[in-house]
């Protein structure tokens, strides 16, 4: 059975409740669904023990920050895939981290929003929307199916998609180094991603 790590922001209730939602489409159809809030460390079961260390001179803010952090970087690591909430203006910074994690581990990465607030004009940062193959799901019914999808893709994949793209902006780089913009540059590129062989490429 797969598992699917929902990552986003968890700082009010409205927040919190989202991510919920998005973790009850997956586990109504019997894909465990871990939630940062839900199923990690438990503040209200442990606060009064950290209350009592700190009295003993020990800093138990920066131990227990380090004890999440941990925690959420090994559940992500044992996921299949991870679902990324990013509704807002900018997306949550933590979201963001869990997604490169995974995104680095060779771990499909699902972004969703049905927000139309941007920094950017209406356009989101290619940064993040490179992590999701360019491709973001605004509706949570099809979450579920957008993750099987993906974990279909990604067994066919025998190569490193990290060490892909980075070959990729290696040619990038090349053009950019030979000089100065010109329509031959642009058409360069555009032959590069037509050869590429990675999401990002079929994208375009």
């Amino acid at each position: 059975m797969p598992k699917v790590y929902c990552a986003g922001p968890l700082f009010n209730s409205k927040e919190r409740e989202e991510i919920e939602e998005i973790a009850a489409e997956f586990e109504k159809r019997d894909i465990e669904a871990y939630v940062p809030h839900r199923d990690g460390l438990e503040l209200a079961k442990i606060s009064k023990y950290l209350v009592q260390l700190k009295k003993e001179g020990i800093n138990t803010d920066y131990i227990l920050e380090k004890a999440i952090f941990a925690l959420d970087i090994y559940q992500i690591r044992i996921s299949d895939a991870v679902v990324v909430n990013i509704n807002g203006r900018v997306p949550d910074e933590g979201a963001m981290i869990e997604a490169g994690v995974a995104w680095s581990s060779g771990i499909p990465v699902i972004f969703y929003k049905d927000d139309v607030r941007t920094m950017i004009d209406g356009m989101d940062n290619p940064m993040l929307l490179g992590a999701c193959e360019f491709n973001i799901v605004n509706d949570k019914r099809r979450l579920v199916t957008e993750v099987n999808k993906r974990l279909d893709e990604q067994k066919k994949k025998f190569n490193n998609v990290v060490v892909s793209v980075s070959e990729v902006g290696k040619r990038i780089a090349f053009l950019l180094n030979r000089g100065k913009y010109s329509f031959e540059m642009v058409k360069e590129l555009i032959e590069i991603f037509q050869e590429a062989e990675y999401g990002a490429a079929k994208a375009l």
